[in-house]
């Protein structure tokens, strides 16, 4: 026996584990059927409830039981499930909003701060208005794709839907009210205040992907939920003292103070 078989320690018994990776088929079960032939054949089903499918993450979904969220064994099918299959979806999103923004700040730029159609005869239309367009495409496509997918009486059971049918509404409403009436109407510019603050809700929301930003936006949202009653108030307050100011004609340069 030479001196490397001789350091050989077989007293030490040394175990090997294989680990099965069985996240893709929680939420599913194996059904044994007679083919036409008289065969067994196997399938990979999910559990059904009626005549719909339902898997363990749809379950999950629709329940309000927060703390499941956080035990030991839905955290590795949750990181999973985002990994494999949410994350890329929701980026290809991310970045048609990103884009959405980009050409609304290049063109609130280019109309409000730079003038770039003071020169504009009466009558004309605005060329850039269409450029706003291109932004809210993408999410029009996709909230037909969803509605046709899911069916118009679960689509428009979530309160989110209707903000995103909004943000497409608004979103077209500022490119035919700002080619026909060109922007510096006022009902130009109500659409479009109202299209930036859809784009800031939308823009948190697509913020909820980032795992640092997610838990951030969520307490924001609820601490504006919380304070809805405070938030009433304090719209009344601005409300009625601006229409003071406008009484005492301060900062009104068609006054005539005494």
């Amino acid at each position: 026996m030479d001196g490397s078989q001789a350091s050989l320690d077989s007293s030490k018994i040394y175990k090997i584990k294989y680990s099965i990776n069985l996240l893709p088929l929680i939420g599913a079960h194996v059904a044994i059927e007679e083919n036409a032939d008289g065969y067994l054949v196997k399938q990979l089903l999910n559990d059904q409830v009626g005549e719909r499918q339902v898997g363990w993450m749809d379950l999950i979904q629709q329940s309000d039981e927060l703390g499941i969220f956080a035990s030991k064994a839905m955290k590795p099918l949750v990181e999973f499930k985002w990994s494999r299959y949410g994350k890329r979806h929701h980026a290809v999103g991310f970045f048609m909003h990103v884009l959405q923004v980009a050409i609304m700040t290049v063109y609130v730029k280019l109309i409000h701060i730079d003038n770039m159609l003071q020169d504009c005869p009466q009558g004309c239309s605005n060329p850039y208005a269409f450029s706003l367009l291109a932004g809210v495409l993408y999410a029009a496509v996709y909230e037909l794709i969803q509605l046709g997918r899911i069916g118009p009486r679960q689509y428009f059971t979530d309160f989110q839907n209707y903000l995103d049918i909004l943000y497409c509404s608004f979103g077209a409403a500022v490119a035919y009210y700002h080619y026909v009436h060109l922007p510096f109407v006022l009902a130009s510019k109500l659409v479009m205040i109202t299209s930036i603050l859809l784009s800031t809700a939308r823009t948190f929301k697509y913020m909820r992907i980032f795992q640092d930003c997610s838990p951030i936006v969520v307490m924001l949202g609820n601490v504006g939920w919380d304070l809805r009653i405070f938030l009433l108030f304090y719209a009344i307050l601005i409300a009625f003292f601006s229409m003071v100011m406008d009484v005492t004609g301060f900062g009104n340069t068609n006054a005539q103070l005494n």
